[in-house]
């Protein structure tokens, strides 16, 4: 679902991206992290490279429905069932309150301590088993934009101390993969593109 989004957002196809970002959502709570990072990276590729009017409309919808999507089944998940898994990031809530909040406050309050978290011994070999097959390519880039799609990986594989969450053979990688896979083809293809200018130019 996550590669069809990629796919609408590049095709600037308004139904295949709208569709593709509503039943990513329906997926779990948590989905609506992708949708809204492929919002960011929608926006701050618009604004870039020029402003495109279709990037820009795009991205603040996807933002605001990924948003709006994410508080209300928070809110229904805290009324009907045992709220949102938080337990998976206890390792940066400090001060006892179950919330997201605390998480991104620790964050920006001590960002050392998330680059601490990410390379803890037990997930380099995840970092290896993931960016290897791929030769680092979703690293290798001059678009400094497209680094936005590298959120959930570090977000949702790397920050937790829930240990399936930073293991290939659980649910958890699919959707960071699909983006560090996006990242390699356009990253690829770029590359291969610069080659083909400078042998022209040659």
């Amino acid at each position: 679902l996550n590669l069809w989004l990629l796919y609408g957002m590049d095709r600037r196809n308004g139904w295949i991206t709208g569709l593709s970002a509503l039943l990513t959502l329906m997926v779990k709570e948590d989905a609506a992290v992708y949708v809204a990072v492929i919002a960011l990276y929608l926006l701050l590729r618009a604004v870039l490279r020029g402003k495109k009017r279709w990037d820009l409309i795009a991205g603040i919808l996807l933002l605001a429905g990924s948003l709006l999507w994410f508080g209300a089944v928070t809110a229904y998940l805290s009324g009907s069932g045992d709220g949102v898994m938080t337990y998976r990031y206890d390792n940066f809530i400090y001060d006892d309150s179950s919330s997201l909040v605390t998480v991104i406050k620790a964050v920006l309050l001590c960002p050392m301590k998330a680059v601490f978290e990410c390379v803890d011994p037990e997930k380099l070999e995840f970092i290896a088993l993931t960016l290897l097959p791929l030769a680092g390519l979703p690293l290798i880039t001059r678009r400094y934009d497209r680094y936005i799609l590298l959120i959930p990986y570090i977000l949702v594989n790397l920050m937790s101390d829930y240990q399936y969450q930073h293991d290939i053979f659980f649910q958890y990688t699919y959707g960071s993969t699909a983006c560090l896979i996006y990242l390699t083809v356009v990253n690829l293809a770029d590359m291969k593109a610069w080659r083909l200018r400078m042998l022209l130019v040659v």
